[in-house]
């Protein structure tokens, strides 16, 4: 029996091409682990409704510096951005929901946390937004910026948990070009809650 390797240039692993059976099942196990791959990166670029991005625009430089952090293996749990303005440094969390619920992993959350109770300046920034109908009623998109003191209730009960209404150090409606960026600004170093 003749075996021949081909090696896929999408991962380190061989097909055996001696049996058209097994060589058909690796090809179907592969497509399906390069579709699953494709979902994670979709669900991830999603978790967040490219807030970091709007945030960016809305408070450019040279009012704000921005800093994405991408963390990947090397510090679970580390916020999305790290901004300064007026002399004033903190992180922000970026999270999007179509509803009350908001994903939040337990390793953003203890990172949170931790930074909280040194006395670092950590916020949550959510955007909720759907496109309405029959059930959910008119459409949304809402800005909310919340302290990270409240990241264990958001995760736990999601945007109307009672200490994240309370939590919530501004929210505004209809949409980034809508949303009042000098006051998101005034929120984000602690100047001013709307």
């Amino acid at each position: 029996m003749r075996v021949l390797r081909r090696s896929n240039p999408c991962a380190a692993h061989t097909q055996d091409w001696s049996r058209s059976g097994a060589r058909a099942t690796v090809h179907q196990e592969r497509q399906t682990q390069v579709h699953e791959h494709r979902e994670s990166c979709l669900m991830r670029r999603a978790s967040d409704d490219k807030l970091r991005t709007l945030l960016r625009r809305g408070l450019p430089p040279p009012l704000f510096d921005w800093q994405s952090v991408e963390t990947g293996g090397t510090g679970g749990g580390v916020p999305d951005a790290n901004f300064c303005s007026r002399g004033v440094e903190g992180w922000i969390e970026c999270k999007a929901t179509d509803g009350w619920a908001v994903t939040i992993r337990p390793a953003q959350c203890g990172w949170i946390l931790r930074r909280r109770r040194a006395g670092g300046r950590v916020l949550i920034a959510v955007r909720q937004r759907h496109d309405g109908g029959p059930i959910r009623g008119l459409p949304v998109d809402w800005l909310y910026v919340l302290s990270g003191d409240v990241v264990r209730e958001l995760k736990t009960g999601g945007l109307l948990h009672p200490a994240v209404v309370a939590g919530t150090l501004g929210r505004w409606r209809g949409g980034p070009s809508k949303w009042d960026w000098t006051a998101v600004g005034r929120v984000l170093i602690g100047e001013a809650n709307p």
